[in-house]
């Protein structure tokens, strides 16, 4: 299996007043709602984009190139590990 290395872990949390997961569906095999499934297919799909906020000076920019301690790859894993 091939890892998609370096990586950056993103750990994200919405949650309704009363603190209820709000991307936790305990009957999905995944453990993920519809609305979890949403919100991660559209960091991924706008994660090109995202590179400008978390890339925002020149020399991290071109950082993001094979061969650099930076990710290249636009992976999604459940593993936990």
């Amino acid at each position: 299996m091939r890892h998609a290395d370096p990586t950056i872990d993103a750990l994200v949390a919405a949650a309704t007043e009363s603190g209820a997961n709000l991307f936790l569906d305990e009957k999905d095999p995944l453990g993920l709602s519809q609305l979890g499934r949403w919100f991660l297919g559209g960091i991924l799909h706008h994660a090109r984009a995202l590179s400008a906020v978390v890339a925002p000076l020149v020399n991290s920019y071109k950082r993001l190139t094979p061969g650099f301690e930076a990710p290249t790859n636009i992976a999604w894993s459940a593993s936990k590990t």
